[in-house]
């Protein structure tokens, strides 16, 4: 199905993953219980659909999606558990993967990057060269290590993405807490509330003050963010 230029149908939150990458970080992340079971037989199936480009280009004909963005599954194969420098190697084999996936897909992916956003000087480094490479979407999470991205350390990585005019596409590395482990609510319950923690983050640290003119997607909806507005104004007019 090629796209209708009229009315695309656009999905802005679709995975791939790349062996290597997923090899090094699978252990490392809450899907795997960070290394202590491996993934049901159904999922390593879709894992392998994620891997390839055409599968996934079949399944949007399927749907009848036009175009996707396409964003490494952090959840899955998170990197930010890494040292700085290995992150930035694995960051980048991510990155040349969906450059080349949108290269030779140009009417159907669009790809998005992430970066080792530990180090700034690489994550700005490697921001200005994926951009090169024709990607325009960060692919961010809500924290680094504890730490969420309202903090004035990663405010110039917002300075870049306003200047350089790229959408940031939020999508959490799931729950860490071992509690989340229970049940699977590292993805049902976690995401959600680092979704609302995140934007609570920016908001209150002044990042979409000082930056007004950034483009932000939040995954899932927004989580529970949208659910409690009124609370958020309330501590800022009652502050």
């Amino acid at each position: 199905m090629e796209p209708n230029d009229k009315t695309p149908v656009i999905d802005f939150h679709s995975h791939f993953l790349v062996q290597e990458v997923l090899d090094q970080c699978h252990s490392h992340s809450p899907a795997s219980g960070f290394g202590h079971h491996q993934a049901p037989a159904h999922l390593v199936a879709l894992f392998e659909k994620m891997k390839n480009p055409r599968l996934v280009i079949e399944d949007m004909d399927r749907l009848k999606i036009g175009m996707s963005v396409s964003s490494s599954a952090t959840v899955i194969e998170p990197t930010s558990w890494a040292e700085p420098s290995v992150e930035l190697e694995l960051a980048r084999r991510l990155n040349d993967t969906v450059a080349e996936w949108a290269a030779q897909f140009p009417r159907r992916i669009i790809g998005s990057f992430v970066l080792p956003l530990q180090d700034m000087d690489s994550a700005l480094q490697e921001m200005r060269r994926t951009v090169g490479l024709g990607l325009k979407v960060a692919n961010i999470p809500s924290e680094v290590r504890g730490t969420y991205l309202g903090d004035r350390k990663f405010w110039p990585f917002w300075e870049a993405a306003q200047d350089l005019g790229v959408v940031s596409f939020m999508h959490p590395e799931g729950g860490k807490c071992a509690w989340f482990q229970q049940f699977g609510m590292w993805n049902s319950i976690a995401q959600s509330l680092e979704e609302a923690k995140f934007m609570v983050s920016i908001i209150y640290e002044g990042v979409l003050e000082s930056f007004p003119k950034l483009k932000i997607v939040i995954s899932h909806g927004g989580g529970y963010f949208p659910h409690n507005m009124g609370r958020l104004d309330r501590n800022v007019k009652n502050a």
